[in-house]
């Protein structure tokens, strides 16, 4: 469970995050309401800014998680309950790191079930196939050997699109865009690199046998890498998907653009967009459409289509400066539909 006391108006946003995210309890608190009450014992981490008197009175007993402009201060408090973050996937990275994982919901666990009976079924009824039909085990067997040999990565689905990418990717909720009978695999992770994704393509990428990749990945990077490395990095997630999965179509969207103007608005939270910078993200995207033509994916410029006249992410498309809200989502939809229903690639 999380105690939040950040001084701005914020606090409401971060709670609606960590509730959405974990399903724990997230109770905003003052420095008095600690002083003076004992009931928030059971609490596992405390969110604050750097202050020293709510500090001091829960390191020991607390994780303690200090953001907004905490790595400016060069007198950081030392202790292993401390963490420093600057935005909420740094926060995430320190909660998954201390072992608590997203709830997973209720409806999730039943499909589990029902697929395992289904599994389960199945598994019976070839058994009873393959007893009754004894005569053409030994060909069909041979049929499956010599099929698998030479087309070893054929999908065997006509359609299994795979969205691969960072939260902007995980906060997609396709069910809610998506007809049923499009059958697509959200494979996003809030917080990730193009190198947290290299490391890890059978989990994210091969394991789903996708026809067409979707990928968005690249904003995180703006923090650890330079823009030829993230440029480049993206281009060999394409590179070894073709060489795992020689038939899947690759789309590579552009990074979005930010908004970072907090003036005359509630929706944008300024220590979430950070230092990304608009201007830096146009150079980035022109070098990954430059690269499409040597890795051989399909870039897609959703940057233009997100932007405002003000050169910024439309507030209408975001939640907070840097996500993108339902109406986004809604516009996103639209142009991948069209490419999965073979009207256009670009």
């Amino acid at each position: 469970m999380f105690l939040v006391s950040v001084n701005c108006e914020y606090e409401n946003k971060i709670k609606g995050k960590l509730k959405s995210l974990y399903n724990e309890k997230v109770t905003i608190f003052t420095e008095d309401d600690i002083l003076e009450h004992d009931k928030y014992k059971k609490y596992n981490y405390v969110i604050t800014e750097y202050n020293k008197d709510v500090i001091d009175y829960f390191t020991k007993e607390k994780k303690i998680i200090i953001i907004m402009g905490a790595e400016k201060d060069n007198n950081k408090i030392k202790s292993d309950n401390i963490y420093y973050c600057n935005n909420l996937n740094d926060i995430q990275d320190v909660v998954k790191t201390n072992g608590l994982k997203k709830k997973i919901p209720k409806n999730i666990i039943v499909l589990f079930i029902l697929l395992i009976a289904l599994l389960g079924l199945f598994v019976i009824v070839t058994q009873n196939d393959n007893v009754m039909e004894k005569e053409n085990t030994k060909k069909i067997t041979n049929k499956k050997k010599e099929t698998k040999k030479q087309n070893s990565d054929v999908d065997i689905k006509a359609q299994n699109i795979v969205f691969l990418g960072d939260s902007i990717t995980e906060f997609y909720h396709l069910e809610d865009y998506y007809d049923e009978s499009i059958p697509v695999v959200n494979s996003g992770i809030a917080g990730n690199k193009a190198y947290d994704i290299l490391t890890n393509m059978d989990e994210r990428v091969y394991r789903y046998n996708p026809t067409k990749v979707f990928l968005l990945v690249g904003t995180n990077d703006l923090f650890h890498r330079t823009d030829p490395e993230i440029a480049n990095n993206i281009a060999d997630i394409v590179r070894e998907i073709h060489k795992h999965r020689k038939n899947a179509e690759v789309y590579v969207e552009s990074i979005y653009p930010v908004n970072n103007k907090t003036e005359g608005n509630d929706i944008v939270v300024d220590w979430m967009v950070g230092e990304r910078d608009n201007e830096r993200i146009k150079e980035i995207n022109k070098k990954i459409k430059e690269n499409s033509k040597d890795y051989d994916y399909t870039y897609l410029d959703f940057y233009s289509m997100l932007e405002g006249e003000d050169g910024l992410l439309k507030l209408e498309y975001t939640v907070d400066g840097l996500h993108i809200s339902d109406e986004g989502y809604k516009l996103i939809t639209k142009e991948i539909m069209k490419i999965i229903e073979g009207e256009g690639n670009e």
